[in-house]
């Protein structure tokens, strides 16, 4: 028996000291690159104590899942867009709205996989003879963006009854699912290997080899951290092959502006609001940044002809970088509530 325990032993205690350390430094419930990255939190940055004026703050905005669908219902806004716009009381439509009589309606984020295309389906479906609104803001982030632009069906439809049978289905998904939530098995789980790996790769290569998450030195200091570095998606540098190609950025802006032109028949403006990547946001302070491409979508894109209105999100956070830390969470690959107010400010601005 004693033979067995020691033999067990050999095998239980590396996998118990994993565990040890994943549980005690990998913080789950930090941004998406800490996350994705598997990466020791050395700076214990907070973003809720950092932006707490914010996340204080309600939701003063509507989602269709909170609206009487039967109605007939009017808005300054409606927005539709990807986890840009799903930042709830920190998020640039929270920012236009607050403190003021502006209506504004968000289309819930899980009815769609493109907003391109989600809005497409609603105007096909007549959302918008039910819905009135002086503007819808159509918002992608950058990486995303050209790709959506190559493949939209402009003959689907989202009705009123197929949205109202869609959020019946989805509420009963979420009570099944919170009903058979069974606990993982964290002991032997490839977390604690990974945690463990990641973090020793990290120190000679900039993704560690295998990982979502890049984490690279920069020449100042961006965020309320100090330790200079950057942390970004790796899928904002495996879409550059597309993201860069200029005949493709035309493309989407002919979508754009067709889009526009539906719109505008139906006394509606349409307000295009590309969110930059980070690593396209900071790539100018990178160091030895001449081994990674750099991202020149803005570049081509802002020279184009539009009949719709544009925010040029990157030419204002750009600016901001230059003066204030923290424009884009530290940890995350999403702007903050600096980045969310500036933007509601643009927004309000040209829509005057």
């Amino acid at each position: 028996m004693k033979k067995l325990i020691i033999k067990t032993s050999f095998f239980v205690i590396p996998f118990l000291l994993l565990f040890v350390v994943t549980q005690s430094f990998h913080k789950k419930d930090k941004g998406d690159l800490l996350r994705l990255g598997y990466i020791y939190d050395t700076n214990n940055y907070d973003v809720k104590v950092l932006f707490k004026k914010y996340f204080d703050r309600t939701k003063d905005y509507k989602q269709v899942s909170e609206i009487n669908l039967d109605t007939i219902n009017t808005y300054d806004f409606v927005s539709i867009g990807d986890s840009f716009s799903t930042q709830g009381p920190i998020g640039y439509q929270n920012c236009m709205v607050h403190n003021t009589n502006i209506k504004l309606l968000d289309i819930d984020r899980d009815l769609y996989d493109s907003p391109l295309q989600g809005l497409y389906d609603l105007i096909n479906g007549g959302f918008f003879d039910n819905n009135k609104t002086k503007y819808v803001i159509l918002q992608n982030v950058e990486r995303g963006f050209v790709e959506r632009g190559k493949s939209i069906s402009k003959t689907n439809k989202f009705t009123i009854d197929s949205l109202k049978q869609i959020f019946i289905k989805k509420n009963k998904e979420k009570l099944e699912k919170e009903h058979e939530k069974k606990p993982k098995d964290q002991f032997f789980s490839k977390e604690n290997i990974r945690f463990v790996m990641y973090n020793f790769n990290y120190l000679y290569d900039d993704n560690a080899n295998v990982s979502q998450t890049y984490k690279v030195n920069t020449t100042k200091n961006l965020f309320s951290v100090s330790d200079h570095k950057l942390l970004f998606f790796e899928d904002d540098v495996k879409v550059l092959n597309s993201n860069n190609d200029k005949l493709l950025i035309e493309n989407l802006n002919n979508e754009l502006n067709v889009l526009s032109d539906i719109l505008t028949k139906m006394n509606i403006q349409l307000i295009v609001l590309p969110s930059p990547d980070k690593y396209d946001i900071y790539y100018d302070y990178i160091v030895n940044k001449e081994k990674y491409e750099k991202p020149i979508f803005f570049d081509h894109f802002n020279t184009l002809k539009k009949r719709y209105l544009y925010i040029n999100s990157k030419e204002i956070l750009a600016k901001a970088i230059k003066s204030k830390e923290d424009v884009y969470f530290y940890d995350d690959t999403h702007w903050s509530p600096i980045a969310s107010e500036l933007i509601a400010d643009e927004i309000l601005r040209i829509s005057k």
